[in-house]
């Protein structure tokens, strides 16, 4: 079964995630240019720059998933393995993120 029709308003969602978490990247990078956040933070451990990655990885996701929700269509199969290895790799970025499994963090 295509993923379109188990999932009718994915592609909807998935627009939605993409817009949404562009916004909030460039406006956390307007606020941080702003208010001379770049003279504060001195590693990746820093939670601005956390949140930012953040974002920034589900910008990623969402644009490689709506090309791969678009393609399921044609090859329902091809985009369900594309799919889960899009949402594994967004996993196991933010684990990196957000976690201590980093070898080293000072910019």
């Amino acid at each position: 079964m295509p993923i379109t029709q188990a999932f009718p308003g994915l592609c909807r969602g998935l627009h939605w995630l993409l817009i949404g978490s562009l916004t909030l990247a460039v406006l956390w990078s307007v606020t941080g240019a702003l208010l001379g956040w770049h003279q504060e933070i001195q590693a990746f451990d820093h939670f601005r720059v956390k949140f930012f990655l953040t974002l920034i990885s589900f910008v990623f996701g969402a644009w490689l998933a709506g090309i791969q929700v678009e393609a399921g269509k044609t090859f329902p199969r091809l985009t369900n393995v594309g799919l889960a290895s899009i949402l594994l790799s967004q996993a196991m970025f933010l684990l990196l993120v957000w976690t201590t499994w980093k070898s080293s963090t000072p910019l």
